[in-house]
């Protein structure tokens, strides 16, 4: 029996309608903010895969890529290899997920960057094409992912499916789909071949495995939409047949269940202000609003409790992480870094970093308690109690997009994370010109110009 709940009536046509949206993309047609957020999304990807492919996982990727030879027609940020676009977005993908650090979006249910823009940017630089077809393609893959991601609903994560690998490659697909200027039709097909290739376990969650989830995602849209502009073919209705995408791998698929007013997608990306699961950052934001009114020391904390909902238990309840990797999905570890007022940056989940003392001492004094039913990334309850007898509590909601009056201060504090992750390994300079390459990327007559600056020399 069909584990989808709505009929099969309702469902019909829903991989043709997100077809249409996708295909029906036009940039002279796209708002200016729109394109703005776009630009942010593009420095932030490029920040944290140039770090990224300095990490174990992104560098094993790359050495088992370049062993495999093909054209060199595509950038591996912050590397001096050129790969053929899948090979180049599979180990762009891994790069950009390795710390953990890069964007999300909760209509989507995904990280939408490290799967779509990979694959937007592979396959239009192997093509030689200008920045605003790849800025186009960005706007329709995060359309497409929001629109499917949306649609499929919470069951498909809480069963255990990693929505940046499975969500990942629908996304991937679009944007390429796009890039191709494939038309409604076509680009189905592609989103029906991506459907077959959606892959991806919550399971691999605190090690590498989950890197190679969103690379994998950005390889197989890169290839969905190559061979559907080559005529491969593939069920118009992929998603919501029977046996299809939702059948199997979702029981809350609902097409009727539609994003806010028809907007982008690209307008409810966020951005991560620390490098560890998105579904801790309220713990962290909760204790620094009880230390902006309270001074907190591991001598004057009795014990902290965080009130959840249920579904944070399955993603980023580690108790006790034997690994940099495992920290980023422990919310006790992240709110004992809150605590000691550490930067929670890319140096406080390493393997060294973990084993502080200070921190650890603080693990078993926080206590995680499901307190209601929900998603991972609802607001956590923070209860702070103080050895005096005292009590503070904190109710913080960090995954909210900005408005569009507070972009510029938004592109700020990107560029100072830009800074802190890209400088270290292309210099000051190369950084700078890279970034600027970024606020100019629409006018640039080819994506090559913004990926070159991106890698080392060879």
């Amino acid at each position: 029996m069909s584990a989808v709940t709505v009929t099969d009536e309702a469902s019909a046509g829903f991989t043709a309608a997100v077809a249409d949206e996708v295909a029906d993309v036009r940039f002279d047609a796209l708002p200016a903010e729109v394109i703005e957020r776009t630009r942010h999304m593009l420095l932030d990807w490029l920040a944290v895969s140039i770090a990224g492919a300095q990490q174990p996982s992104a560098r094993a990727a790359a050495r088992v890529a370049a062993a495999e030879g093909g054209n060199p027609l595509s950038s591996v940020l912050g590397t001096s290899l050129r790969l053929g676009p899948q090979h180049a977005a599979l180990v762009n993908g891994v790069a950009a997920h390795a710390l953990d650090y890069d964007d999300g979006s909760r209509w989507a249910g995904a990280h939408p960057s490290a799967p779509v823009v990979s694959a937007a940017v592979a396959l239009g630089e192997a093509r030689g094409l200008p920045g605003d077809q790849i800025v186009t393609a960005i706007v329709a893959g995060v359309q497409g992912l929001c629109l499917i991601g949306h649609a499929t609903g919470p069951s498909h994560y809480a069963k255990g499916f990693h929505t940046t690998g499975t969500i990942g490659a629908f996304g991937a697909s679009a944007g390429c789909a796009r890039l191709l200027h494939l038309d409604a039709r076509a680009t189905a097909r592609a989103l029906g071949l991506a459907a077959t290739q959606a892959a991806g376990l919550k399971t691999v969650f605190g090690t590498m495995g989950k890197h190679l989830n969103a690379g994998r995602a950005a390889a197989n849209g890169v290839l969905a939409a190559c061979l559907a502009a080559e005529g491969f073919d593939a069920p118009q209705d992929a998603i919501e047949a029977r046996q299809g995408f939702a059948w199997t791998q979702s029981t809350s698929f609902d097409p009727a269940r539609r994003k806010d007013g028809g907007r982008f997608g690209v307008e409810q990306v966020l951005f991560k202000r620390y490098a560890c699961c998105a579904d801790t950052h309220s713990a962290i934001e909760g204790i620094r609003a009880v230390a902006a009114r309270r001074r907190l020391t591991p001598a004057t904390i009795a014990g902290v409790h965080l009130g959840v909902s249920d579904g944070l238990l399955d993603v980023c309840d580690i108790a006790s992480p034997t690994s940099g990797a495992e920290a980023k999905f422990s919310v006790r570890y992240a709110t004992a870094l809150a605590i000691l007022g550490a930067a929670l940056g890319p140096s406080d989940f390493t393997d060294a970093a973990i084993g502080r003392p200070d921190a650890a001492s603080l693990l078993s004094a926080v206590t995680v308690e499901a307190v209601r039913n929900g998603h991972a990334s609802d607001p956590i309850e923070v209860t702070v109690r103080f050895t005096d007898g005292t009590t503070e509590t904190a109710l913080v909601n960090p995954l909210v997009p900005v408005p569009a009056d507070e972009l510029p201060q938004q592109w700020n504090v990107l560029s100072a994370k830009f800074d802190d992750l890209v400088v270290p390994v292309l210099g000051a300079e190369r950084a700078a010109s890279l970034r600027q390459s970024v606020r100019e990327v629409d006018r640039l007559g080819s994506i090559a110009v913004m990926t070159k600056l991106a890698t080392l020399e060879s």
